[in-house]
């Protein structure tokens, strides 16, 4: 189990995919999800030692905010699909398809995603 933080309190993801995905698989990644009143948030991830790679699926039934800790070393964040605020550092930046960030993590500071109502999300 993965456990995040969002202005809703703690989301619990289970190890398995939703019933009856339908979107995205990564190969040989591990797949974990929460359904729930927020809506549904598929993380899938793959691990190797030269870097780790982490796609989320969000669709949302309202307005959160998802919060994640930053592990140490260079980090980048991906709009696959949607658009949605993304705040690094207490710095808002606006992401939509397509766009990306590239950022060096010191290991202390969160990395918030603000996820729009009813929005359907691939970072």
């Amino acid at each position: 189990m993965i456990t995040f933080n969002s202005s809703e309190g703690t989301l619990q993801l289970q190890p398995k995919l939703p019933p009856n995905w339908e979107g995205k698989r990564l190969p040989g990644s591990e797949a974990f999800s929460y359904s729930g009143g927020l809506g549904t948030l598929v993380l899938q991830t793959v691990e190797q030692p030269e870097f780790s790679l982490s796609f989320y699926h969000l669709q949302s039934h309202r307005s959160f905010s998802l919060f994640s800790p930053l592990l140490k070393g260079w980090h980048s964040v991906v709009s696959l699909r949607g658009r949605f605020p993304l705040y690094l550092f207490g710095e808002e930046h606006l992401l939509s398809d397509g766009q990306f960030l590239i950022f060096h993590g010191a290991g202390k500071d969160e990395v918030g995603i603000t996820v729009p109502p009813a929005a359907n999300l691939e970072i």
